[in-house]
């Protein structure tokens, strides 16, 4: 799956046993998030930073090809980019992963993260119709 940055940059985020062999001859094995019964998943998906780092991992050589730094492509991730990141490892994951129980939950994070992403978009719609209706207002 690919997503866009906050800087208008495509990232493709695939995961597939070339990503797997890539990450292990540089010492992560994504593999291991599905230990636990998928809790360090979990992990992942509750923490911004470590998802971010994973998502890295995944687009770095593409990245390093577009002669993007890894500050430069953290820098680009904020919001809705964040939120797009999320959706598109855990879709990815997903459809990488033999677990059956593995998949159920991812599917179920990535509703949770389609959702929240939703709400905010909606919420900052409201406030962008709500500041321009009160600079409306007062120029009148």
């Amino acid at each position: 799956m690919k997503f866009s940055d906050s800087k208008g940059r495509e990232w493709d985020v695939s995961i597939n046993i070339g990503t797997v062999m890539r990450l292990r001859s540089s010492g992560t094995n994504i593999l291991e998030l599905e230990a636990d019964k998928g809790k360090k998943l979990i992990k992942v998906y509750e923490d911004d930073i470590e998802l971010v780092q994973w998502v890295w991992q995944i687009v770095k050589s593409d990245a390093e090809k577009a002669g993007v730094t890894e500050d430069e492509f953290y820098s680009g991730i904020k919001g809705l980019s964040l939120e797009a990141a999320r959706e598109a490892f855990l879709g990815e994951y997903s459809d990488f992963t033999r677990s059956p129980e593995i998949r159920s939950l991812l599917k179920e994070m990535n509703e949770i993260s389609r959702k929240i992403a939703e709400k905010t978009e909606r919420a900052v719609a409201k406030v962008v119709e709500f500041a321009r209706d009160a600079m409306k207002t007062q120029s009148s």
